[in-house]
């Protein structure tokens, strides 16, 4: 049984299928406009997501000035920049809420590709802590002194401020990778597991071939402590994205970044 809904006229007609097939916002076409049929039937979702990548779903010239104002305020912040390109396939915030089952976090007005600052920090903290010898800690409360002050602690903030990451230039590459469902009447109609049922694969789009810039800053530029800070933490997240990877499914490869060029 389908259900209709009503819009005000003016929504309506900037919503309308053809107006659609010009949005340059990937970010607006996979959270607020994709067909009914895609949330409907996994083929034809597979189907349509096959059509996005083979679409200019980015503005390149608004990516590349947005890029560019991005640059300029962490440049004006006293931010160390460092680039790295993916190793593979990135598959940042594949959990996150959606109405598509499997999301990839994208920048909500320039439909960019982006790696939130706050997981860059949650990733540099758990590296440090769990493979630094000198600064091993368990939990939060075993921090040593440099740990609570690059980090910050329940008393104070951190020194070292984690700037989203963004591609480079606003340019990026998106892949389609597969994850196969295996026992589908298990998870949808409560059946046993058993091999005889049909696989299931769906497809989920993933950055590939791109390279990322971060930018960290220190909380005050004027004390050159906090600048050595920085440059410490560059480091740490450097090896971090290398060694351990970011986002989802980095057991199977996902997420891994290797470091190009110091800025």
């Amino acid at each position: 049984m389908s259900t209709t809904y009503y819009l005000p006229r003016e929504t309506a007609d900037a919503c309308d299928d053809e107006r659609m097939k010009h949005c340059k916002n990937l970010s607006l076409l996979l959270d607020k406009y994709p067909p009914q049929a895609a949330l409907q039937n996994s083929a034809h979702k597979n189907q349509w997501l096959r059509t996005l990548i083979n679409k200019d779903v980015i503005d390149a010239d608004l990516a590349l000035h947005s890029y560019r104002r991005w640059h300029a305020m962490t440049t004006a912040l006293g931010a160390q920049h460092f680039q790295a390109r993916t190793d593979w396939h990135l598959a940042q915030g594949l959990s996150n809420a959606t109405v598509l089952e499997t999301n990839l976090t994208l920048h909500p007005l320039y439909g960019l590709p982006r790696i939130p600052g706050s997981a860059l920090k949650g990733l540099c903290r758990n590296y440090v802590t769990g493979e630094i010898s000198e600064h091993r800690s368990t939990t939060i409360n075993t921090d040593d002194e440099t740990i609570c002050r690059i980090f910050g602690s329940p008393d104070q903030s951190g020194s070292v401020i984690f700037f989203d990451a963004l591609p480079l230039e606003g340019k990026a590459t998106f892949a389609l990778d597969i994850i196969n469902v295996h026992y589908p009447d298990y998870y949808m109609k409560g059946k046993a597991p058993v091999n005889d049922q049909r696989p299931n694969p769906l497809l989920f789009l993933t950055v590939a071939n791109t390279i990322f810039t971060f930018a960290l800053a220190p909380h005050t530029p004027r004390y050159r402590e906090r600048r050595e800070d920085v440059l410490m933490t560059s480091r740490w997240l450097q090896e971090a994205l290398q060694e351990w990877g970011i986002g989802g499914k980095t057991s199977a490869g996902y997420g891994y970044l290797t470091s190009q060029i110091v800025t």
